[in-house]
């Protein structure tokens, strides 16, 4: 059926468990699967530096631009969903040095302090009631945004909530 229709696989993502349905198809047939009529799922670490490398030998496909935003009635493309590589480059030139190896390793101490803190919000706030993980790991995500970029988290762990509806703006940017 696979090779016919990405049905099945829509149909699985809407369980929730994809992942795991996937993993246990890897266990059984190996590093490579067919998922659908043009799509091949690969369980090979050591194929992502060669597939996702700064080279420009692999294009990116039309999917990335899914992922681009709607502004003023105009579709503008950002550094994931460009996927010409001459406007990606250029993209990418002027904010690499952010993204260094050592520029990064320098900022983990303050990620670090924003995991320690949502650890504490989450046994302070839930001891006796269950939360939305996920939610909490958006608003920790953004706080670590905030403070990695801006030196203070933007406060959506204080507030236990998207209180300014930046996160949500967010996800909307990506339907």
């Amino acid at each position: 059926m696979v090779e016919w229709t990405n049905w099945w696989r829509f149909a699985l993502v809407r369980t929730g468990s994809y992942h795991v349905h996937v993993k246990k198809l890897h266990d059984q047939y190996g590093p490579v699967l067919r998922i659908g009529p043009n799509v091949l799922d690969l369980d090979i670490p050591e194929l992502v530096k060669v597939l996702y490398g700064s080279d420009v030998i692999w294009r990116k496909t039309e999917f990335y631009k899914n992922n681009s935003v709607l502004i003023k009635g105009k579709i503008t493309y950002q550094l994931f969903s460009e996927i010409d590589p001459a406007n990606h480059a250029h993209m990418k030139r002027r904010i690499a040095k952010f993204f260094g190896h050592s520029n990064v390793l320098s900022k983990e101490v303050l990620m670090d302090r924003v995991i320690r803190d949502m650890y504490s919000h989450l046994e302070n706030r839930y001891q006796e009631k269950t939360c939305d993980l996920g939610e909490w790991i958006a608003f920790c995500a953004w706080d670590i945004l905030g403070n990695t970029t801006f030196s203070q988290p933007f406060g959506y762990m204080d507030k236990g909530c998207d209180f300014d509806k930046s996160i949500g703006i967010a996800d909307k940017t990506l339907d």
